[in-house]
């Protein structure tokens, strides 16, 4: 029996945009340190953010309730 793997990924996806917004609805967050770049949350976690795929630094700016300092940094990369 082959596994559906894209629907696995998609509930992983959405399960994690889900937890986002419930945490982050009230306010913005920074999900990186801001000090070295480093992911603390996602796919990407203990990643640099120069080593993380422009489309992910475009889904978490889109996705991501960021504060301006983040939002700031992840438009330049």
């Amino acid at each position: 029996m082959k596994k559906d793997y894209k629907f696995k990924h998609q509930q992983h996806t959405t399960k994690f945009i889900n937890e986002l917004n419930s945490i982050n609805s009230i306010k913005p967050f920074t999900p990186f340190r801001i000090s070295d770049e480093v992911w603390l949350v996602g796919k990407h976690k203990g990643k640099k953010i120069s080593e993380t795929p422009a489309s992910y630094i475009q889904w978490a700016i889109k996705n991501m309730n960021l504060t301006e300092t983040a939002l700031s940094i992840l438009n330049n990369k």
